[in-house]
């Protein structure tokens, strides 16, 4: 697809200041008309360029079609990750308000214990809390929802949790969990599901309709989960009250990994990757500016050091790499033909020129996944190909991204998805939390426009409320609540286009932090090891390549002043999520490492930046995390934690030992006092260590280890990690 430049002002200091953020290339005027529909489309996992319209290589012309046609959001925000993100859709509000300010998966996975049984972070949406389609129905409104919930009811007698009781009329195929197998059945015909082995009581899949488990017996093999959230929507359509204006949700697993789609789909795309991720960043970046969405001096970064260079693959690794691409591009394609299919549907039922369409990403593209091949599934990801035959490597190809392949996304070609952005989901980079984003209205004022305003997936909410005339409540069921933080963007339907200066969108998920205002942003990565907040110009540095805070000190501090006041208005708990490598001695495959970050970042300085050194009276976290060898795993032992304090000035160290009791004091490390003593060693251990001002300066060494019943002892001795006090 030929990109045409649109017209949009330049996201200076001074546009912002403007009146006018953008110039729209056509104006259409449109009565006035009923109540309008709404439709929802939340891509799961997409990177901001890989729709055609933003640069990519997939064919999606509907919904290029309906973004240039509508208004594009280029400086639009979600969360760094899928629940959070979809808690801020549903509420209008910040997601730790609202009860997810933590994932369920980041606690099962590696469990923080400063927000364990914390208001605020259950990890599920909070019951008490009321969502935008309750108040569409209080207000005459039929609501719908298909697709991906993961927002509670996907645990044992958590019905309450489930869509059809959060303000949804009908609900059909919804996936209680996050994202899942497309093909939902294979060749043999059997139901395929990465959440099986994750049930709770006697459910036989976590898909739920109207409040019942969903029936696949009936669904033909090689269903692609995308058509079928379709078919699904299509019939809630023909089914709804007719004589009411209506609200759906469509929810999309694509193109979340793992990847999987038709092979005639993935066919086409395979010579085009062969190009490779460096020469494919390039052109999206050249793509970029032609449209007008990035400005023509930025440069492409450099290509991470984790990324190899596309020239330095194998012949089998680039083909292997270019159809592990093309199954991506193919789940987009076929996303964009249901799209269709949905649009055309509307307009056979004379619906569509009274629909308001919000297509957004919940987050930033993905590049690893924690996620193994349920049974039945090849895994994909850790094939050697180089070791294989000439025979089984074309076995490997033709299976790669069909009913029986596992396969996810890879860092080089997340690197494409981002582009023009620094890293992935889960971080707080624009990679991780900048999307892809326009609407669509046919009765609107306006058309084939763009705007550069800072906006949030926290205002789609009070948008849809505002054009459905419904006020969010103030109280609901005779409980008050808490205002929306979302604003309404009806009026850019009119062509108005005025941005708020002001405005600044904050950042938080499991440590990771960010603030955003204007063209400046404070941001970080969830990188082991890392506690600086980097201060960068995103428009002249979409990258957030050049950290300015050294430059321009008093910015940097107004912007953790703005992060700071936002942890204080909603309730944000530290999370110590820098922790250092791995620190153990070589010789063991266990995991002991620890880190530390600042409670309050509010100082400009070098000690701010350094990865673990803090004023005197600084408010610090330390936490540790153990993981045994995988042979240590289930045998009785000792979890053992000690502090090694040389203060400023001493040589003479002074050790405390963490015990149940507490922080005991001893002169020596002869003997093992235990943290705990456990009949079966746990997979792994979390601790915090210490939080609150450090008094002194000096030297803190934390150790930590186990000790087995036979005496063999394993610990980071020889590594310990440290935390230095300084006065800068």
């Amino acid at each position: 697809m030929k990109l045409k430049k649109t017209a949009l002002a330049l996201c200076t200091s001074a546009a912002m200041a403007s009146s006018a953020a953008m110039i729209p290339l056509q104006n259409t005027i449109a009565a006035e008309s009923q109540q309008p529909n709404f439709v929802t489309i939340v891509l799961d996992d997409m990177g901001y360029s890989d729709l055609g319209i933003f640069g990519g290589e997939a064919s999606t012309p509907t919904l290029d079609a309906l973004a240039d046609d509508g208004v594009v959001l280029t400086n639009f925000y979600a969360a760094a990750s899928s629940s959070p993100s979809r808690a801020m859709l549903f509420t209008g509000k910040d997601h730790h308000k609202v009860g997810l300010g933590t994932m369920r998966e980041i606690q099962s996975r590696t469990p923080r214990p400063e927000v364990e049984n914390q208001p605020g972070y259950q990890g599920i949406l909070g019951i008490d809390q009321v969502t935008f389609p309750q108040v569409l129905q209080d207000n005459n409104y039929y609501t719908m929802m298909t697709g991906k919930w993961h927002l509670g009811g996907a645990e044992e007698n958590e019905e309450d949790y489930f869509p059809i009781h959060r303000g949804f009329s009908a609900t059909r195929s919804i996936l209680l969990r996050g994202g899942d197998i497309d093909f939902l059945r294979n060749n043999e015909g059997e139901f395929v599901s990465e959440t099986i082995e994750h049930l709770y009581g006697e459910r036989e899949n976590l898909y739920n309709s109207n409040g019942v488990e969903t029936d696949f017996s009936n669904l033909p093999q090689l269903k692609h989960s995308t058509e079928h959230f379709t078919d699904e929507a299509i019939t809630m359509l023909d089914n709804r009250d007719p004589n009411k204006p209506f609200y759906l949700n469509m929810a999309y697993l694509a193109p979340h990994m793992p990847y999987q789609a038709p092979k005639e789909l993935v066919d086409k795309y395979v010579s085009t990757y062969l190009a490779g991720w460096d020469v494919l960043r390039e052109q999206r970046l050249n793509r970029l500016k032609e449209r007008g969405y990035v400005a023509d001096h930025v440069t492409l970064s450099e290509r991470p050091a984790d990324v190899k260079p596309w020239t330095s693959l194998t012949e089998r690794e680039q083909q292997f790499e270019a159809r592990r691409m093309a199954i991506y591009a193919a789940e987009l394609e076929l996303l964009d033909t249901n799209v269709k299919r949905l649009v055309d549907a509307l307009k056979e039922r004379g619906l569509y020129e009274n629909t308001v369409f919000i297509v957004y990403s919940d987050n930033g593209p993905g590049d690893v996944s924690f996620s193994s091949a349920p049974e039945g599934l090849v895994d994909h990801n850790h094939v050697q190909v180089n070791d294989l035959s000439d025979t089984d490597f074309q076995e490997v190809l033709s299976e790669l991204g069909g009913p029986s392949s596992f396969i996810n996304q890879n860092r080089g070609w997340a690197t494409l998805n981002a582009v023009p952005f620094r890293n992935y989901k889960g971080d707080a980079f624009d990679g991780g939390t900048r999307g892809a984003a326009f609407v669509h209205y046919p009765q609107a004022k306006v058309k084939h426009a763009a705007t550069n305003c800072l906006y949030s997936v926290m205002d789609i909410a009070p948008t849809i409320l505002d054009m459905a005339n419904a006020s969010y409540p103030t109280e609901y069921q005779g409980k008050p609540t808490v205002p929306m933080d979302g604003i309404s963007l009806k009026d850019i339907f009119d062509g108005n286009f005025t941005c708020n200066p002001n405005r600044s969108l904050s950042f938080e998920l499991a440590g990771v932090r960010a603030v955003r205002q204007g063209n400046w942003k404070i941001g970080q990565a969830k990188s082991m090891g890392r506690n600086d907040l980097g201060l960068y110009n995103v428009w002249k540095d979409p990258f957030e390549q050049d950290d300015l805070s050294d430059e321009m000190p008093d910015l940097y501090q107004d912007m953790l002043n703005i992060y700071q006041q936002y942890a204080k208005d909603n309730d944000v708990i530290l999370v110590n999520t820098h922790y250092l490598p791995d620190l153990q001695d070589e010789g063991t495959t266990a995991k002991l490492r620890g880190g530390s970050s600042f409670m309050t970042p509010t100082l400009a300085t070098p000690s701010f930046k350094a990865e673990n050194s803090f004023k005197p009276q600084a408010p610090v976290s330390v936490n540790i995390e153990i993981r045994p060898e995988t042979g240590h795993i289930g045998l009785p032992g000792k979890i053992y934690i000690y502090v090694r304090y040389v203060p400023s000035g001493e040589s003479t160290p002074l050790y405390y030992w963490l015990t149940e009791n507490g922080w005991e004091s001893t002169a020596s490390i002869d003997s093992v006092l235990p943290f705990m003593s456990v009949d079966e060693l746990p997979e792994m251990t979390v601790a915090p260590i210490f939080q609150g001002p450090f008094g002194e300066e000096g030297n803190v060494e934390v150790v930590m280890g186990y000790m087995l019943a036979d005496g063999t002892s394993i610990d980071n001795a020889n590594h310990p990690v440290t935390v230095t006090f300084a006065s800068q």
